[in-house]
C-alpha cells in the first residue's frame, strides 16, 4: 500500500489509498470502508487503475458532492493538484481528473504536493484549508529524492460554482470557532516557493533580482536586488483586494547608497505610495504603509537603480485589513 488517508462520513469511515499489485507499485486507486469499530478494512467499493499517476488521495465533502483530491507522482517535486467528483463512495467516474484552479495562477500548487483538505466548521459556516508538502525547494530536485526535512504549506481552498479553487496566500488565519479562513493574500511573500535563484514564482521580475538565503544566519529566504555592475531591478505583483483600507508590511535590509530604491503601492485607485529604501539599514527592520483600495486591486513593487555592489533585501511581504 502506498499513500493513504481516512475519510469520515457520518458514522462511516473509509480508507482512501494507492495500492500495489505485486511489483507494480502505486498501480491502483481505491476506496474501502472500515468496519464498525474502524479497526479493519473491508473490500474496496471503488477501484481503478492509476493511469493518471496520482498519489496522496484524500476525500472531502462540500454540500452534497464528494471531492477526491490527489497530487501528481513526481518524487518530492511540487505538482499540480487534481480532483474528481462523486455522488457517493463508489461512483467516481473514469479518467475524470481535472486540475484544481488557482488564484493567482500556479502550475505546481504554489510549490507543494497535495497532502490533505481540512474542513473548518464553525458558527459562520464551513471553510476549507489546503495542506501541502514542500521539500525540493530546500534540498534540491532529483530521483530518488535526497534526504531532508519537508515543510507544511497552508492555503485557503474555496468552492466556486462547485469548482475547487486554491488561493496562494502567504499566511492564513484560521478561526476554528467561526469556521473562517482568512489571511495575507500576497502570493509568495516569503520568497520560498522555489529553489534559490532568479525564478521568483508569483512575482514579475526584470533586471538583477533573485532569491537567496539570508546572510545573517537566520535561515530565511529573501528577495535580493544586487549586482557587481551598475544595475536596475524590479519585482512586482498585482493582488486582488476588496475595496477598503489596508496595511502593507515588509521586512528589509539595505546597504544604502542606491540612486533610487523603494517599495511602491500603485493601481489601487489613487496616487502611488512610495517608501524610500536608500538609507543604510544593516539589521532586518519592518516597514508599514497604510493605503486605501477603490479599484479592487493593488500592485506591489520593489525597485532599485544603482551603481555596482549596493544591495537591498526584502522579505515577509503582507497586506492585511487596516484597523
Amino acid at each position: 500500500m502506498g499513500d493513504h488517508s481516512v475519510f469520515v462520513d457520518g458514522s462511516d469511515a473509509y480508507l482512501v489509498y494507492v495500492g500495489d499489485q505485486g511489483s507494480d507499485i502505486n498501480s491502483t486507486l481505491n476506496v474501502a470502508p472500515l468496519d464498525t469499530n474502524w479497526t479493519k478494512v473491508r473490500p474496496a467499493v471503488w477501484s481503478e487503475r492509476n493511469t493518471g499517476h496520482k498519489e496522496a488521495p484524500g476525500i472531502v465533502k462540500a454540500g452534497a458532492t464528494y471531492y477526491m483530491f490527489a497530487s501528481g507522482m513526481d518524487w518530492w517535486n511540487a505538482t499540480p493538484t487534481s480532483y474528481r467528483t462523486g455522488k457517493d463512495m463508489s461512483s467516481w467516474g473514469q479518467d475524470s481528473w481535472k486540475s484544481v484552479a488557482t488564484r493567482p495562477a500556479s502550475d505546481n500548487s504554489y510549490g507543494t504536493q497535495f497532502e490533505q483538505i481540512i474542513p473548518v466548521v464553525g458558527t459562520q459556516g464551513t471553510s476549507y484549508l489546503y495542506n501541502g508538502d514542500r521539500y525540493s525547494q530546500y534540498h534540491g530536485t532529483g530521483a530518488p529524492a535526497p534526504g531532508g526535512i519537508g515543510r507544511n504549506a497552508w492555503y485557503p481552498l474555496t468552492f466556486e460554482g462547485g469548482v475547487p479553487r486554491l488561493h496562494g496566500y502567504t499566511d492564513v488565519d484560521v478561526d476554528a470557532a467561526a469556521g473562517t479562513v482568512t489571511g495575507n493574500p500576497v502570493a509568495n511573500g516569503r520568497f520560498d516557493q522555489d529553489v534559490t535563484g532568479s525564478r521568483i514564482p508569483q512575482w514579475r521580475v526584470t533586471g538583477a533580482a533573485r532569491v537567496d538565503e539570508s546572510t545573517v544566519g537566520d535561515g530565511r529566504r529573501q528577495l535580493t536586488l544586487w549586482d557587481d555592475a551598475a544595475y536596475s531591478a524590479w519585482a512586482d505583483q498585482q493582488v486582488a483586494l476588496p475595496n477598503g483600507s489596508y496595511k502593507l508590511s515588509f521586512d528589509y535590509r539595505t546597504s544604502g547608497g542606491q540612486n533610487n530604491a523603494y517599495f511602491e503601492v500603485k493601481d489601487h485607485g489613487s496616487a502611488a505610495v512610495r517608501t524610500d529604501l536608500t538609507t543604510k539599514q544593516g539589521a532586518w527592520t519592518t516597514k508599514t504603509v497604510n493605503f486605501t483600495v477603490t479599484s479592487g486591486k493593488a500592485n506591489l513593487g520593489i525597485w532599485a537603480d544603482s551603481a555596482k555592489d549596493t544591495w537591498l533585501n526584502v522579505d515577509n511581504v503582507s497586506v492585511l485589513p487596516a484597523g
